[in-house]
């Protein structure tokens, strides 16, 4: 078998005569969305940490001058964490089924 021949193989395709096979014996349970957001988490966590590593590594060097703080970071931060918490509340009254917790 060639490698092009390999390469185009896909295993996951039910063989034509066989029928498809049970889903306790596929290869994966889970369903496309969750993989591909997994993946995309990866991605996203390995690319962050790069970042981190990177930054982290050119603060030892002897011409670093560390970044200021602005204000806005710090308005932005207060706005996030504020967000969040009314995020978080309207998700608890959501499962209660309290209509007037979400709405406010």
């Amino acid at each position: 078998m060639g490698i092009f021949q390999l390469l185009m193989e896909k295993p996951w395709l039910p063989v034509e005569g066989e029928g498809e096979e049970p889903a306790e014996q596929r290869a994966s349970s889970m369903e496309s969305p969750h993989v591909g957001l997994r993946v995309f988490l990866a991605v996203a966590t390995v690319l962050f940490t790069l970042f981190l590593v990177v930054y982290v590594e050119r603060m030892t060097f002897p011409d670093w001058r560390p970044l200021s703080e602005p204000w806005v970071l710090w308005l932005n931060t207060l706005v996030l964490i504020i967000s969040s918490a009314g995020f978080h509340w309207a998700s608890v009254n959501a499962e209660r089924g309290d209509l007037e917790g979400i709405k406010t």
